[in-house]
C-alpha cells in the first residue's frame, strides 16, 4: 500500500474514534434493595417518598411500600362535590391553603402542572364578639388602614418589621447547606425560635403591640387557622396565622393532587389502598459478615402483605389516630400529642345577615369571632362558631359557606344563621396539635427507635413530630425532606459518598 494513502488511512481512524469517549466499565456488585415502608398516605408520607426516590433512590437500590388506611391519598386534605354535584365544583374539606413562602408547595404546583386559584372570593373581614363588629374591613385598603391606626394605634405598622425577620430565619430551613435535624430541639434552636414556642402569644406578644390588637386581630388570625386563643398557643403559631393572611392559595382540583402525584413520580414504590396497619415488630437478622441487623415487620389488615420485612419505617400519621402497636418503643404515650378538633360545616342557602344586625348589602363576607378575653357576648361565654365564611354564590344565587367551630353546628344554629339551605355537609377533623407552649424537653421525637451508629440499617421515624412546632401542608413536607436527609446522610456513608449522587434541593429532575 502506498505510504501516502496508508497515512491518510490512520488518519481516518484517528478522526472517527477520536470522537468517540471511552467509557470505562466498573463492574459492580449487584446490591439488595433496601425496603422502606411509609405508614400514611398525606403530605408527609407523600412527600418522604418523592423525596428518598429522587436522592437515595438515586445511589442505593430502594423498594418503598406505602400504606394508607383510607381509600384514597391526601390525608387530612380532601374535598367534597358542592351540593354533592360535582358540575358544581368542589369545595376543601380538610387543609385548605398554602402561600407563596411556602416553596414546596408552590413548586410542587409548577412542577406538576397544577392551576392555583384564591381560595375564596372576595372577602370583607370583620371581627364579632356576639353582639358587635369590633374591626370590619370595607374593600378600600387605604381606608381600612387608616381604621387599623385609628383603633389600635402604631401596632399595624410595626407590626410586619416585626414578623418578616422571623419568617426569614425559618425560611433558612430550605438552604440545601443546611444538614438535616434528628430532634426538634435542635432545629428550634437552628431557627431561633425557642422563645416564641416557650411562650404563648398573649404573653409573648402584648407588651409589643397592645392587647387589642392581640386579642384582635393576631387572635382572629389564629382563631382562623388554628382555632385556639392567643393565651392558649405559642407565639409561633400565632405569627404563622398572621403570615397566611396574604396571599393564600390552593389548587382548582384540590391540594390533594399534589399528594397523589408525589407518589405517582416516586420509583419502585408500591402503594395500598385501605390497608390498616395494625402492629410494628422489630425483628433481627444476621449478614454474611456476622453482623445483627434491625429490620421490622409490619402487620396490617391485608394479611397477604404481612411477610416482609422493612430496613426503615416512617409513620407519618399522628401517632394516636395510627392506633398502631409498636412493641420496639417502651413507652409511646409519650410521643403522643393532645389534638385539637374542628368541626367542618359547609352548606348551601341563602345567610341571614340580621343574625349579624346587617343587611346582604354591608354585612362582611367572612366573620370570626373573638375569644378569650372577649367572650362575655355569648351564651356561656363561647361563641357557637370560630369562622363564618362565604366561599362563592352559585347562579341560583345560593351562597357556599364553610363554617369552622369548636363544636357540631347544629340544625338550630343553622336555622338562626341562614334564611334557608338545601345542603349541609358535616365533618370533624383532629386537625392538628394544640400548640401550646412547649419545654424542649416535651417535644416528641424524630426518630423512635434504632438508627443508630451501631445501627447501619433499621430504624423507625415519626414525620408527624414536627406537627408540635408548626402544623401546616407545607411543614409536613418540610419534614419529610429532612427525614430522607436523616436516610441519604446515614447510608451515604464516608465510603459511598463519591458514589452517591448529591442530596441537592431534593427535586431531582422532576
Amino acid at each position: 500500500m502506498n505510504i501516502q494513502y496508508l497515512f491518510f488511512f490512520f488518519f481516518f481512524l484517528y478522526i472517527v474514534y477520536a470522537e468517540i469517549p471511552i467509557k470505562q466499565v466498573i463492574f459492580q456488585e449487584k446490591r439488595t434493595p433496601k425496603k422502606i415502608a411509609i405508614i400514611g398516605g398525606g403530605a408527609a408520607g407523600s412527600s418522604t417518598a418523592f423525596w428518598l426516590s429522587n436522592t437515595v433512590g438515586q445511589s442505593i437500590p430502594i423498594d418503598m411500600t406505602i400504606y394508607e388506611k383510607e381509600g384514597r391519598i391526601g390525608g387530612r386534605s380532601t374535598v367534597v362535590p358542592i351540593k354533592d354535584t360535582p358540575s358544581l365544583g368542589h369545595i376543601e374539606l380538610g387543609a385548605s391553603i398554602f402561600v407563596p413562602v411556602n416553596y414546596n408547595m408552590m413548586n410542587a404546583s409548577e412542577k406538576f402542572g397544577f392551576p392555583l386559584k384564591r381560595l375564596t372570593m372576595a372577602t370583607k373581614l370583620g371581627i364579632w364578639d356576639g353582639q358587635s363588629f369590633l374591626f370590619e374591613e370595607t374593600g378600600n385598603q387605604y381606608w381600612d388602614a387608616m381604621k387599623m391606626i385609628w383603633r389600635y394605634g402604631l401596632a399595624p405598622l410595626k407590626f410586619p418589621s416585626y414578623l418578616q425577620p422571623i419568617i426569614d430565619r425559618f425560611l433558612t430551613i430550605y438552604h440545601q447547606d443546611k444538614p438535616p435535624f434528628s430532634t426538634l430541639s435542635q432545629i428550634v434552636d437552628q431557627l431561633n425560635l425557642t422563645d416564641l414556642v416557650n411562650k404563648t402569644a398573649s404573653d409573648h406578644l402584648t407588651s409589643l403591640f397592645g392587647s387589642a390588637f392581640v386579642n384582635e386581630m393576631i387572635q382572629s388570625a389564629s382563631r382562623g387557622n388554628y382555632g385556639q386563643d392567643a393565651n392558649i398557643l405559642h407565639a409561633f403559631a400565632a405569627l404563622v396565622s398572621m403570615s397566611a393572611g396574604s396571599g393564600a392559595w390552593s389548587l382548582e382540583d384540590g391540594n390533594y393532587r399534589i399528594f397523589e402525584e408525589f407518589i405517582h413520580r416516586s420509583h419502585n414504590t408500591q402503594l395500598l389502598l385501605n390497608t390498616k396497619v395494625i402492629s410494628i415488630d422489630s425483628v433481627y437478622e444476621i449478614d454474611d459478615h456476622n453482623n445483627k441487623i434491625q429490620q421490622y415487620k409490619i402487620h396490617t389488615s391485608l394479611s397477604e402483605v404481612d411477610d416482609e420485612l422493612y430496613d426503615i419505617v416512617i409513620l407519618a400519621s399522628p401517632l394516636h389516630l395510627a392506633d398502631i402497636d409498636i412493641s420496639c418503643i417502651q413507652s409511646p404515650k409519650e410521643y403522643e400529642r393532645e389534638y385539637h378538633t374542628v368541626h367542618v360545616t359547609l352548606i348551601a342557602g341563602y345567610p341571614d345577615p340580621t343574625y349579624f344586625g346587617r343587611t346582604e348589602n354591608d354585612v362582611p363576607t367572612s366573620i370570626i369571632t373573638t375569644g378569650f378575653p372577649l367572650v362575655d357576648h355569648f351564651e356561656n361565654q363561647t361563641s357557637p362558631f370560630t369562622t363564618f365564611t362565604r366561599h362563592m354564590i352559585l347562579d341560583n344565587g345560593e351562597s357556599v359557606v364553610k363554617m369552622f367551630s369548636s363544636k357540631s353546628i347544629s340544625d338550630q344554629d343553622l336555622t338562626s344563621l341562614f334564611v334557608n339551605t338545601s345542603w349541609v355537609y358535616r365533618h370533624a377533623w383532629q386537625a392538628f396539635p394544640k400548640l401550646f407552649p412547649v419545654d424542649q424537653e416535651e417535644w416528641p421525637s424524630i426518630i423512635l427507635h434504632g438508627f443508630d451508629q451501631s445501627n447501619t440499617n433499621g430504624g423507625i421515624f415519626y414525620a408527624n413530630a414536627f406537627e408540635s412546632v408548626i402544623s401546616t401542608m407545607e411543614t409536613q413536607t418540610l419534614m419529610g425532606q429532612n427525614i430522607a436527609k436523616l436516610i441519604y446522610d446515614h447510608w451515604c456513608t464516608d465510603s459511598l459518598r463519591e458514589t452517591c449522587v448529591p442530596f441537592g434541593d431534593g427535586w431531582g429532575t422532576h
